[in-house]
């Protein structure tokens, strides 16, 4: 699968960056700040829903009860409280709980950590694919490789410009011949990567739909075979 394989030790802060957390909670400044921004937009989301609902009932409500029910009420402030706390308990649980690993990840995770080992994998590619995701745009690259294998490459770029409304095939990603990569042995967490060499013709993307039963796992050599991706993950 690999052309070239060697190892190097483990940084400190690629070591805490691993640690795996059992709680989900943020053990970091950046990833507090990245915690409180989502849980904040999150709140606001959930908490806007809820209330413009609380709003339609009262107003359809309006035309059978003599009282006011909607923003004159007298419990506007004890309902738009409670709706905004009971949303900021309900997102903190489920951030923190989608942050925490499996079980199975966490052991993974702790293996590389003790081993404090990273792998260096040099692969060469003959031949790419693209295809695009249908929410926004985003392209995702197929590499076949000298033995056979499919790589897979995410094009966060493309992903990016897509949320941005701008036009996703306009990446600064170029498809190459070489890929360098630095991953964790157990968990396979890719730590580096960097192409070089021959610029490989990439044709006309296909396209994904939401109708894909199966999605590939960006940055991982995937079992579908080089004739079969068009048919496993199109349209």
């Amino acid at each position: 699968m690999t052309t070239n394989k060697t190892e190097r030790t483990m940084t400190d802060a690629e070591i805490r960056q691993l640690t795996p957390r059992s709680h989900g909670f943020p053990r970091s400044f950046d990833e507090l700040k990245e915690f409180a921004g989502t849980v904040a937009s999150l709140t606001f989301g959930f908490s806007a829903i809820l209330i413009v609902a609380w709003l339609l009932l009262a107003w359809v409500l309006g035309f059978f009860v003599d009282a006011p029910l909607g923003w004159d009420s007298g419990y506007r402030n004890y309902i738009v409280g409670t709706v905004v706390a009971l949303c900021f308990i309900y997102t903190v649980y489920e951030v923190q709980r989608s942050e925490k690993p499996t079980a199975e990840r966490a052991k993974a995770l702790q293996a590389d950590v003790d081993q404090r080992k990273v792998l260096i994998e040099e692969h060469t590619f003959t031949a790419v694919k693209v295809a695009e995701e249908p929410e926004h745009g985003g392209l995702i690259y197929f590499f076949l490789n000298t033995e056979g294998r499919v790589y897979v490459l995410l094009d966060y770029e493309s992903v990016y410009t897509g949320i941005e409304e701008e036009d996703p095939p306009q990446s600064t990603f170029v498809p190459k011949s070489r890929l360098r990569i630095e991953v964790t042995p157990v968990a396979r967490v890719p730590l580096a990567e960097d192409f070089d060499g021959e610029i490989l013709e990439v044709p006309e993307p296909f396209l994904m739909t939401s109708k894909t039963r199966v999605w590939p796992e960006p940055e991982t050599f995937i079992d579908t075979p080089w004739d079969r991706i068009e048919s496993t993950y199109g349209a």
